[in-house]
């Protein structure tokens, strides 16, 4: 992990934009093949890990859940991981692009490229529309990227990737299916303006600490979660997208159902600080594994950090903006 700490916080921030309409990076012929493989093996997480774990009156809450996976979210946006009434949706659009970042994120620092290219490329759709892009669609992730794959969309089999891959997914998805579970489960609202910013941001806190709390008990290392939070920091809309803090502070209030200030990514942060020695993910106990953990800890402080800070978000404005195809091919790792 310290090898790409610090590329990936020198370009984590790039602001985002409102719901937009991605439904243009993925057919839907491969979203259907995708809609195949990803509900049963989250289903069987559900089953078999998650509810388990479950104790007291969480059993008869989470039990009712219901998993449901629509080819698209209702915005058709990135990350649209959402829950409502007793039911946690999980786009099949969002689960997709969540793999192919994290692979390409893998595979280009196993081949020893430089990750910004992962980074500016989530850039790149934020600030371009589709009709820029030949054939006026968004350039699927695997391809912007140039990372093997096949005609169906999957990525080549490469044993020299190891585990590192499947171990963050893992730790993504748990935390984001706890999290929206938790949402059920504490009786959160579910639609803006219902909650205030501050109570939509106590919600996410609540949430954010019931999932780790969650991977505690099943050991799942929270590595992946840095990773997943990069991303989603990248897209989410930060001050830098809004004419003054006070329209920034409305759009959190009226629109925002999964706020992301770097109060809320600070937290986790301190959270996990206090107690490193529970998210070891199965490891021992050693000085070691436990270095690793405050890493992790660490990533998500500076995160925090970086998401309050409107100097630097604009600055992550301005490379989106430039970036283009040509600029996010594979390149040598400048610093290793």
């Amino acid at each position: 992990m310290r090898i790409w700490l610090g590329i990936l916080l020198a370009l984590c921030l790039a602001a985002g934009a409102r719901a937009k309409d991605m439904s243009t990076l993925y057919s839907d012929e491969e979203l259907v093949n995708w809609g195949i493989v990803f509900p049963g093996a989250i289903r069987k997480v559900h089953t078999t890990v998650i509810e388990p774990a479950l104790v007291g009156d969480e059993r008869f809450v989470v039990g009712k859940i219901t998993l449901l996976f629509p080819l698209r979210g209702r915005n058709k946006d990135l990350f649209e991981f959402y829950a409502e009434k007793d039911a946690v949706v999980l786009p099949i659009q969002s689960l997709k692009f969540l793999h192919d970042m994290i692979y390409a994120y893998r595979w280009l620092h196993r081949g020893g490229y430089d990750l910004g290219t992962t980074f500016e490329y989530v850039n790149l759709l934020k600030y371009r529309s589709a009709a820029s892009f030949p054939g006026k669609r968004y350039p699927r992730p695997f391809v912007a990227l140039q990372i093997p794959h096949d005609n169906l969309g999957a990525p080549l089999p490469d044993p020299n990737l190891g585990d590192g891959f499947n171990s963050d997914f893992r730790s993504a998805l748990y935390f984001i299916l706890v999290h929206e579970i938790a949402h059920i489960a504490l009786g959160h609202t579910f639609q803006p303006p219902a909650a205030s910013s501050d109570a939509a941001i106590r919600n996410e806190l609540k949430a954010d600490v019931f999932a780790l709390d969650m991977m505690e008990r099943v050991k799942v290392d929270p590595a992946g979660m840095a990773v997943f939070f990069t991303f989603m920091a990248q897209w989410t809309p930060t001050i830098a997208d809004f004419p003054s803090t006070a329209a920034y502070q409305r759009y959190l209030k009226d629109y925002s159902s999964h706020p992301l200030p770097g109060l809320r990514v600070k937290y986790i942060s301190a959270y996990m600080h206090n107690s490193p020695h529970k998210y070891l993910g199965g490891r021992a106990n050693t000085a070691e594994n436990i270095a690793k953990v405050q890493e992790t800890v660490g990533i998500f402080f500076r995160l925090g950090e970086q998401i309050d800070d409107p100097v630097l978000q604009r600055k992550m404005k301005e490379i989106g903006q430039k970036a283009t195809l040509a600029s996010i091919r594979p390149r040598p790792a400048t610093a290793r």
